[in-house]
């Protein structure tokens, strides 16, 4: 049975076929001179194992971990304009291919096609009460959670995607979260100059990954625990065997950092919050409260 591969492949002559055997990559090469990479088609192997299951995770090859360079000295092109042709490379991480039966979608979406199937058979479209339209506000949209953790059974990193139907691919950066504090109204970086809010690479070794979906808040596990391996791209100058010295080291001191973080956020408490503090320099100068020593 053929199957259409699609990923933003158009419909264009295909003159010439090559397989990269290492990193089982597949290389079309067009009649107009162009060229589409499908990055690991291992997993196509392993597709007749989707049949009947709600959602599969496929085998994980391993995983080389590095930073990925910037000879400009700042991300991307930099300011050498749109005259200069650079394709982006792939995301630096472990690829995490997945199987999904079908779309998860929200009642809002669910009320909305059955609305547009009566309007199209010709029949009467009520309109919705107040009660299930605040519930459309409040309901959580669903979504797709991959848990990552150490082989010891310890959590590392969520990520959360849109559950979407067929075949799809997660990255996940060799990254702990961010130790910098949640913003709710995040802006995007423009700046070049500046680096992205990422946490601390984790140190090389085996890990594991599940893969859940979440509905009204519910959480259920549908695939994995899926192994697989994160290795340290030869020639690096700091020997793997330290690397894990400095991942440990390093989440001490993002936790450190975290807590001076809060302890700064409290110090800039309004006011009213220290009225019930009977010492005298916290009435004057409230950002300096001695509550917290235990006065």
């Amino acid at each position: 049975m053929w199957k259409q591969l699609r990923g933003g492949l158009p419909t264009i002559a295909i003159r010439d076929l090559a397989i990269q055997k290492r990193e089982h990559d597949l290389v079309l090469a067009s009649f107009g001179r162009g060229f589409y990479v499908l990055d690991d088609y291992s997993p196509l192997r392993f597709l007749k194992q989707t049949e009947g299951k709600e959602a599969f995770l496929f085998p994980i090859k391993a995983s080389w971990m590095y930073v990925e360079n910037s000879p400009l000295g700042i991300r991307g092109k930099g300011f050498l304009g749109e005259s200069l042709y650079a394709a982006e490379n792939p995301k630096v991480g472990a690829t995490f291919t997945y199987f999904y039966k079908e779309d998860l979608k929200t009642r809002k979406e669910k009320r909305q096609e059955e609305q547009d199937k009566l309007n199209k058979d010709g029949k009467d479209v009520f309109y919705p009460t107040y009660e299930s339209l605040k519930e459309e506000e409040k309901e959580e949209a669903p979504y797709l959670l991959f848990t990552i953790r150490k082989e010891k059974g310890d959590i590392i990193r969520k990520l959360k995607t849109a559950a979407k139907k067929g075949v799809n691919r997660l990255v996940w950066d060799f990254r702990y979260p961010s130790a910098n504090p949640i913003n709710i109204n995040p802006s995007p970086n423009d700046n070049p100059f500046q680096s992205e809010d990422v946490g601390q690479l984790v140190a090389p070794g085996v890990y594991t990954v599940t893969l859940s979906k979440s509905i009204d808040g519910v959480v259920t596990e549908l695939a994995g625990p899926e192994k697989f391996e994160v290795k340290v791209l030869p020639g690096t100058t700091l020997p793997a065997a330290r690397l894990g010295r400095v991942a440990t080291q390093g989440g001490r001191v993002a936790k450190k950092h975290c807590w001076c973080i809060g302890y700064f956020e409290r110090c800039q408490q309004p006011r009213q919050a220290h009225e019930g503090c009977r010492n005298e320099r916290c009435k004057a100068q409230p950002r300096f409260c001695e509550r917290d020593s235990g006065h």
